[in-house]
């Protein structure tokens, strides 16, 4: 994956939203059985990813595929399962349908070290039982 600098910032956490929506920059492969395709991350959350992938052409709702997310900062990634959701244009919002305790720590690791507010993370971790 292209190497550029992750950053990152809190902006969306409402009542309606369990989980803090964290802007940021990452170099991204989104893999579906029938090919593979690569992108950024606009934000990320603990329970899924906005993404802009200008070369995908939407394949609908429910579709799943594999979302690897590279910190190019720590030379980690990490892999989630996510489900299609929605399409704005070049943007796609995928849902985590499952993330291992590995790359879980990996998530969280980034959120903690990018935000004022780790004790957030932690609480939001918590509610994912």
């Amino acid at each position: 994956m292209a190497s550029k600098q992750l950053t990152a910032e809190v902006y969306g956490r409402s009542n309606r939203r369990r989980f803090s929506r964290v802007r940021c920059h990452a170099p991204v492969a989104l893999d579906f059985a029938g090919g593979s395709y690569r992108g950024g991350v606009v934000d990320l959350s603990l329970r899924g990813a906005l993404i802009a992938v200008p070369d995908l052409q939407w394949r609908g709702a429910g579709v799943e595929a594999r979302l690897c997310i590279e910190d190019t900062d720590s030379r980690a990634s990490w892999v989630m399962r996510v489900e299609m959701e929605s399409r704005e244009g070049p943007l796609f919002g995928c849902r985590c349908t499952h993330l291992d305790s590995a790359d879980l720590e990996l998530l969280a690791a980034f959120l903690k070290r990018r935000l004022a507010s780790p004790e957030l993370i932690a609480r939001e971790l918590q509610q994912l039982g």
